[in-house]
């Protein structure tokens, strides 16, 4: 037991992990303290309103369904993992650096007021959307295992490692103008991602570290994927367009192929046409061309 006064004047840190603790009621005399550690615990609920020189909070790990941080304008360091949190408003901690929100129950988060973040960890959670086009200086990023199905990064310029496995991923653009800063990248596990936009195709595919899908590839450019029909058999315009226009020669799909393009061949035997050279080759020499074989002619969709 101590005096309301000296609870005031406390400015240094509570530390109290791991202590079945249920309930934090008295915290609210702390009006000077400055760092607060929950870890794994029991608790429920708790009024922080008044902890308004709050610059750590660790309350992972606990039942928490809402935390409120509206008061808490000088935070910097938030872990708030492995709680039932529905709904996190971090709207009035701007000055926040680093953020650790991971096996929670909101859909969306919200960072559009938290420019100064270098570290966000959100993982095993609900996310479906997600803008980090104002994290500037965002230097790590875990968002693995969510249900986000579009990423732009092209704004991070400040990027250095990146997980974002097991989502739903269909758009991606990471050209940020300094791929060369990204030491540590991950892509894998995200079924319906065939293009990951970059700085430079031919880096990426050997850049260490960096880790996508089989059926994904780098590209300068994924706004829109230029296929081009190839099939032996056809016979319409022969310019590549559709199967029923499709070239009936592969090398002309792959002397009119540009980088970022797909060649889907209709299955059969291509021989070089219009030629007696049995040196001649099919001229396959464009950077990033996907080519698929097999096909029966009619197919709209890869898979």
């Amino acid at each position: 037991e101590i005096q309301v006064s000296e609870a005031s004047a406390f400015s240094g840190a509570i530390k109290c992990n791991l202590k079945d603790i249920y309930s934090v009621s008295g915290i609210e005399a702390f009006t000077s303290l400055t760092e607060l550690q929950l870890f794994q615990n029991k608790i429920f609920g708790m009024d922080l309103s008044k902890n308004t020189a709050l610059e750590i909070l660790e309350c992972g790990n606990n039942d928490l369904v809402n935390l409120n941080l509206s008061k808490n304008t000088a935070l910097t360091k938030l872990s708030c993992s492995e709680n039932d949190i529905t709904t996190l408003d971090l709207s009035k901690n701007t000055a926040l650096t680093e953020l650790s929100c991971s096996y929670n129950k909101f859909t969306t988060l919200d960072l559009s007021n938290n420019p100064l973040l270098t570290k966000v960890i959100s993982g095993q959670g609900k996310i479906s959307t997600i803008d980090l086009s104002n994290l500037t200086v965002l230097k790590t990023l875990f968002i693995h295992d969510n249900e986000i199905t579009a990423l732009d990064l092209s704004t991070n310029r400040s990027l250095e490692e990146a997980t974002c496995s097991k989502n739903l991923l269909e758009e991606v653009n990471i050209a940020n103008g300094n791929n060369t800063g990204i030491t540590s990248l991950s892509f894998t596990d995200n079924a319906t991602l065939e293009c990951i936009q970059v700085d430079n195709p031919a880096y990426s595919d050997t850049a260490s570290n960096w880790n996508k899908d089989a059926t994904s590839s780098y590209s300068l450019d994924c706004s829109t994927t230029i296929i081009s029909y190839v099939n032996h058999a056809a016979t319409g315009n022969n310019d590549g367009t559709s199967w029923a226009d499709a070239y009936t020669d592969l090398r002309e799909a792959f002397v009119n192929a540009i980088e970022g393009n797909e060649i889907w061949a209709a299955k059969g035997t291509y021989i070089r046409q219009n030629t007696t050279d049995r040196n001649s080759v099919f001229g396959w020499n464009k950077d990033n061309v996907k080519v698929y074989g097999g096909f029966d002619g009619t197919e709209t969709m890869l898979s």
